[in-house]
């Protein structure tokens, strides 16, 4: 699955609303956030095969979280928990070192 958008994004995001100032359009796209779900579990699926236990176990839940936006194109208070869990796992791969990056 590409990662090229969401690579693109990653920056100091620390919160939900810094997210959507960065690009209402990495949302807000004909496929949603389905979009941002697969890319996030690719990078999941490779963070987990490189560290293993060392990533948070409760990212998973994003798979749980996965709604479809509202037919307005709202962001539901689903998609907030799922935008907090997309934050989490944002803060893990900010913080590997570039080697690691270029891996994913």
């Amino acid at each position: 699955m590409p990662t090229d958008n969401l690579s693109a994004y990653i920056g100091p995001m620390t919160t939900y609303s810094d997210l959507m100032r960065i690009d209402d359009g990495l949302i807000r796209t004909d496929n949603g956030l389905m979009h941002i779900y697969n890319d996030l579990m690719a990078i999941y699926d490779r963070l987990k095969l490189i560290y293993g236990n060392l990533i948070r176990s409760d990212i998973h839940l994003i798979r749980i979280y996965m709604r479809p936006m509202t037919s307005d194109n709202h962001l539901t208070s689903t998609d907030n928990r799922l935008m907090t869990i997309y934050i989490q796992l944002m803060s893990v791969y900010i913080h590997l070192t570039p080697t690691d990056i270029h891996l994913i």
